[in-house]
């Protein structure tokens, strides 16, 4: 996931709780493995993209 992702909760393109709420439930994790090849889905680590309380 690109820093360009989070461009879209910072400059409010996407309600910024959703956004979080996608990437702790992996919604795109499970649409990533039924889409995508494997070798196409790549590792995120979503404590960087996720507000901190």
């Amino acid at each position: 996931m690109s820093t360009r992702t989070t461009c879209f909760k910072k400059d409010g393109h996407i309600d910024p709780v959703l956004f979080d709420l996608l990437l702790t439930s992996r919604v795109y994790q499970r649409y990533a493995e039924k889409h995508l090849l494997p070798e196409q889905i790549d590792e995120v680590d979503i404590a960087k993209f996720v507000s901190q309380p």
